[in-house]
């Protein structure tokens, strides 16, 4: 039997330790302000542009630029992203070990990780444009392939391999798997949206003083302009309650690598099914 709780008060205890959520925060922190340093000053110019549907060439240029940058940057920490997330899988099955040799680890095993979830992501996508019952069999595929990286980087696995491994776990426990999964989004959304929540109050709060100009005479750019002033005003409590939003969102990930890792080991201990 699953032992289900065991599984999430691991993940809970290991999640909060800062040495843990740390090395997601870092991550995320730095390549969201290589993001804002982009953004920031051009939101001005481009905003308006984006709004009006302005065919100028030069604006069309000046945002194409803009997207391209910002796609890069979310390329790049998507990549680097998943290399953080098989250290922290070896971290989960070894956390005695040093962190360091955890990355190097995850470092030398990169390249299955990287064509493993290239693989269930476009599998993913192309169930999920299938008419009225795509986005059904999608969940099922990220079922059936919820624990590719633990096979790479516990039971170390190549890419074929641990697809393998992860469709054989699903179709002798599916019940099970879908269990696991369940609980792990729906504490993960909790921890998230705790987190989150000074974000929220901090818009409902940015929001009211533009609602009468949402149905009045002035043109979007203008409550663009007016809400952006308000939140340069209040940049030192916009950073604050950013952190406190980055943080929740590395445990809420942190706590899900290792409760899928540690289910993933009674899975292999208990059932024998690999």
């Amino acid at each position: 039997m699953v032992d289900y709780g065991k599984a999430l008060s691991k993940g809970l205890s290991f999640g909060i330790k800062p040495k843990r959520w740390m090395q997601f925060f870092i991550l995320d922190l730095v390549f969201l302000s290589i993001g804002l340093a982009i953004a920031l000053p051009n939101l001005s110019d481009i905003l308006p542009v984006m709004i009006g549907g302005s065919q100028d060439l030069t604006a069309a240029l000046q945002i194409a630029g803009f997207a391209v940058s910002i796609m890069i940057v979310f390329v790049v920490w998507m990549l680097v992203r998943l290399w953080f997330m098989g250290a922290i899988v070896h971290q989960s099955y070894k956390e005695k070990d040093k962190i360091s040799e955890s990355f190097s680890i995850a470092g030398r095993k990169y390249l299955h990780i990287l064509v493993t979830i290239i693989i269930v992501t476009v599998i993913a996508g192309a169930v999920s444009m299938i008419p009225y019952v795509g986005w059904v069999i999608s969940f099922v595929v990220s079922w059936i392939f919820f624990f590719v990286l633990q096979g790479i980087v516990v039971s170390n696995m190549g890419f074929v391999g641990t697809l393998q491994n992860s469709y054989k776990i699903f179709r002798n426990k599916p019940l099970q798997v879908f269990l696991a999964w369940l609980l792990i989004a729906i504490v993960t959304i909790v921890i998230y949206f705790v987190f989150s929540i000074p974000v929220m109050i901090l818009m409902f709060w940015a929001m009211i003083p533009i609602i009468p100009s949402l149905t009045g005479a002035q043109t979007s750019p203008e409550v663009i302009s007016t809400l952006s002033q308000m939140l340069y005003t209040n940049l030192p409590t916009v950073i604050v309650v950013g952190i406190i939003a980055l943080i929740g969102f590395a445990i809420s990930q942190v706590f899900a690598l290792k409760a899928q890792t540690e289910f993933y080991l009674q899975f292999k201990k208990r059932f024998k099914i690999f």
